[in-house]
């Protein structure tokens, strides 16, 4: 926390550009998900195989009917998915539909078409290897249902309190919604729309829409017209009356501490923050937010409120992660404006940090995990 105003870059300016470079890979998988959706339908062979080196693989041979050019390949692996476009005059046939209908020499010409290109991405592998799939129907759908996981787009984000003096995390859980700042209050507005949750239509990201247990309100928001967010705000999920000192703020935690990217607003005059003190296997990037003092340097701000368009009103954030997160292994402070642009930037940032994670260990060996058992089902139900 704190720093003076040279210490921090502006983060409308320079975020997405360097976070679309940091995570390419997830964006990647992302879109080959998307694709291999949308195009599932279309003619297509699918190819198994038990590779020693590779593990189980699913080599998709897909003729587009829009790509006069090219049939495609995509290559389903326990790591990754791999699209990859081959010329169709490299089959030698006139069309991908009599490669369909020819059962003995068809297949096979496709399949050694494909995997010529399969090098490219550092593999070697051949014909041998692969076997034809028969339950064409119900590989397609455990292939959409595995690839699904790539395509996300509802996101829960925690965010704590601090107030002055505090930096414990059981100060940060304990804070009741009667006993926060103006300042607070305008951050949570700036995050997003304030939404009754009884019966609440939206992603409501684990809360109760219906009995009211999990609190009366909470914070949502939408991003590019097609992500969901629902904040998980420790100050306005209930507590259970009179608790005990270590069952306090269990019921918060069992939210805040499942969610992969914490939002943490400071007062002024709070404690420091280290990452350090949240006990969670989950948690792993934390955005540090303070609002700015008139003068423009850092650290936290009391007083009013935004009000406006919020062009008087400038935030820090200072972003830590846990080891192996990409593009976050070191600090980074940054400043935007409480205006629709700078919002939309400390969102994104908030989204981009999310999909980070997704390539950090604990969770890309899970997903690996998930992957080869479901690869594995595929080849023995269908080989």
């Amino acid at each position: 926390k704190g720093g003076s105003a040279s210490t921090y870059k502006l983060l409308e300016e320079s975020a997405s550009q360097a976070s679309m470079a940091q995570l390419q890979e997830q964006l990647d998988n992302e879109a080959v998900a998307l694709w291999y959706k949308q195009h599932s339908k279309q003619a297509h062979l699918n190819f198994c195989a038990r590779h020693a080196v590779h593990g189980p693989l699913v080599l998709s041979v897909m003729d587009v009917r829009d790509d006069e050019r090219n049939f495609y390949a995509v290559l389903h692996s326990e790591n990754t998915s791999q699209r990859m476009p081959f010329e169709r005059r490299m089959v030698k046939v006139p069309c991908a539909v009599a490669c369909l209908k020819n059962k003995k020499a068809g297949p096979k010409v496709l399949l050694k078409a494909a995997l010529s290109y399969t090098k490219a991405g550092g593999m070697e592998l051949v014909p041998k290897d692969f076997a034809k799939c028969k339950d064409a129907a119900g590989i397609v759908n455990k292939l959409n249902t595995m690839e699904a996981a790539y395509i996300v787009h509802q996101f829960k984000w925690g965010v704590l309190y601090a107030k002055e003096g505090q930096s414990s995390e059981a100060q940060l859980y304990n804070n009741v919604e009667e006993s926060v700042s103006t300042d607070y209050e305008d951050f949570l507005n700036f995050l997003g729309d304030r939404v009754l949750l009884k019966g609440f239509k939206g992603f409501r990201g684990g809360l109760d829409v219906k009995t009211g247990t999990t609190g009366v309100h909470s914070v949502y928001t939408m991003l590019h017209d097609k992500e969901e967010v629902m904040f998980h705000v420790a100050t306005l999920l209930p507590v259970p009356p009179k608790p005990k000192a270590s069952e306090a703020f269990v019921e918060r935690k069992r939210h805040i501490g499942n969610d992969i990217v914490v939002v943490i607003y400071q007062d002024k005059g709070a404690g420091a923050f280290s990452k350090d003190i949240i006990t969670s296997n989950f948690n792993h990037v934390f955005f540090v937010i303070s609002k700015v003092d008139g003068d423009g340097g850092g650290g936290g701000g009391g007083g009013g409120g935004g009000g406006g368009d919020g062009e008087d009103v400038t935030y820090s954030v200072a972003i830590s992660a846990k080891h192996n997160v990409p593009g976050f292994d070191t600090e980074q402070m940054w400043h935007f404006s409480a205006t629709p642009k700078g919002r939309k930037a400390f969102l994104e940032k908030l989204l981009h940090a999310e999909k980070a994670c997704y390539e950090a260990p604990v969770f890309a060996e899970k997903r690996k995990r998930t992957r080869r058992m479901l690869l594995e089902d595929m080849i023995s139900s269908t080989v």
